[in-house]
C-alpha cells in the first residue's frame, strides 16, 4: 500500500492554517485559518473552496454528518453546511471557549474548560 502525498496548505496571501479535519469517507477535508476562514478540500479533485468565515476561531473543527462541519467561535459551536455555505444551527451552552469537538451521525460531543456537552443533532 502507498500514500500519496496531497499539498493542501494554504495561499501565501492568507493566514496560516489552525486546525484540519478529515471525512470519514476519506474523500473530502476541511481547514480553519486563524482568522475563522473554513476551507473544504475535495481530495479526489484536489480543489479548496471557502464555505464560511467567522471568527476568531478557538480549536475546535470536525465533520458531523454528510457534508456538515463543526467549528467552534469562542464559547459557540457552529453547524456549517459545506456544499451550501449556510450556518445551520449554533450549539450554545458552554461558557467558556470550546477547544474540542466530535461528531457522528446523530451527536456531538464538545468540551470547554467549564463543561463537556452532548449534543443530539440529526
Amino acid at each position: 500500500r502507498s500514500t500519496m502525498p496531497c499539498a493542501l496548505a494554504s495561499s501565501p496571501s492568507s493566514p496560516p492554517l489552525q486546525r484540519v479535519a478529515i471525512h470519514s469517507c476519506g474523500a473530502i477535508a476541511a481547514a480553519v485559518d486563524g482568522h475563522g476562514g473554513v476551507y473544504v478540500f475535495d481530495l479526489l479533485r484536489h480543489t479548496r473552496e471557502r464555505v464560511w468565515q467567522e471568527g476568531p476561531f478557538s480549536g475546535a473543527l470536525c465533520f458531523a454528518r454528510a457534508n456538515e462541519v463543526l467549528l467552534s467561535v469562542g464559547n459557540k459551536v457552529r453547524v456549517i453546511d459545506a456544499t451550501s455555505h449556510k450556518h445551520l444551527i449554533s450549539l450554545l451552552g458552554h461558557k467558556a471557549e470550546v477547544s474540542f469537538a466530535a461528531a457522528n451521525e446523530q451527536n456531538a460531543l464538545t468540551f470547554s474548560s467549564d463543561r463537556l456537552m452532548l449534543w443530539h443533532i440529526s
